[in-house]
């Protein structure tokens, strides 16, 4: 039971992530078409783009601690969005993914939220 209630909550993640990448303008999503992040890059992160989450998906923080904390994990879901795509450019992946509401959180937080 907990194996098919595992495959089900990945395969809606995966559609979120389809759903996101295809269902945005060019103008509103941060990963563009040439896998390139809209925006500064600045320490290896997307600044425009860590703007732009918060404010579509009205994220607020609790500290400047946890914002940065946040924000290094956004930037790492990011950087893997980006180089998933260029995968799915080459035809090395059968999907593409996007930045949703849930850039912010680890794959462990996601997990004990939605599947526990």
């Amino acid at each position: 039971m907990n194996l098919l209630k595992f495959i089900f909550a990945a395969l809606a993640l995966l559609l979120i992530f389809a759903l996101e990448a295809s269902a945005a303008p060019a103008t509103s999503t941060a990963v563009q078409t040439a896998g390139e992040a809209r925006g500064t890059v600045t320490g290896g992160c997307f600044v425009d783009a860590w703007n732009g989450f918060k404010h579509k998906y009205k994220k607020n923080y609790n500290s400047d601690v946890e914002e940065q904390r946040r924000r290094r994990i956004f930037c790492r879901n990011v950087q893997e969005i980006v180089k998933h795509n260029s995968e799915f450019r080459a035809q090395k992946q059968s999907y593409a993914k996007g930045i949703n509401e849930f850039a912010d959180l680890t794959s462990a937080e996601w997990e004990a939220m939605y599947l526990m």
